[in-house]
């Protein structure tokens, strides 16, 4: 009696990678389940969620609360958002941001003079994510941006433009 061969793995989502999930990309996601069929962005998300492999952060928590439309609606979306573990901004982290900016404006150019002028949520999101090793899962350009002087991957839920 021959034993029997394995079938083939599927590859871990998003590479594996431990991923900090930004606002942008909580939003993709939300216009993403409302789509039939849902694209192949939603397992991959929810994939990660069961693999252990996203984190929230405090910023995005913020920014996320703010779209509630009522209090039975804040409470829903703090409680899926409290599904993942949330990082907190720490000095270290808040350090690393101003010092991005500061990067990101000494490397302006007279055909982009304001390369610093990101959302303070993004750069904390960014630089948190970086101080613990992680990267980024969003739909923001801003990231890329961030990527070069932080030193994080920058991952796209969606290809830029389709949401």
């Amino acid at each position: 009696m021959s034993a029997a061969t394995p079938g083939p793995t599927e590859p871990p989502p998003y590479g594996g990678r431990t991923l900090v999930v930004d606002t942008s990309a909580w939003a993709v996601l939300r216009k993403a389940l409302s789509e039939p069929p849902r694209p192949p962005l939603v397992r991959e998300f929810f994939d990660a969620r069961a693999e252990g492999q996203l984190r929230g952060h405090t910023a995005a928590k913020l920014e996320v609360l703010h779209s509630a439309q009522n209090p039975a609606d804040f409470l829903e979306i703090e409680e899926r958002l409290d599904r993942l573990e949330t990082l907190r901004i720490t000095a270290t982290a808040s350090d690393a941001a101003v010092g991005a900016l500061r990067d990101l404006s000494a490397g302006a150019t007279s055909g982009q003079p304001a390369l610093h002028r990101v959302k303070a949520g993004d750069v904390l999101i960014a630089a948190t994510a970086a101080e613990h090793g992680f990267d980024v899962l969003h739909f923001d350009h801003h990231f890329d941006l961030l990527a070069t002087v932080l030193g994080f991957e920058s991952v796209w839920i969606a290809p830029p433009g389709r949401y």
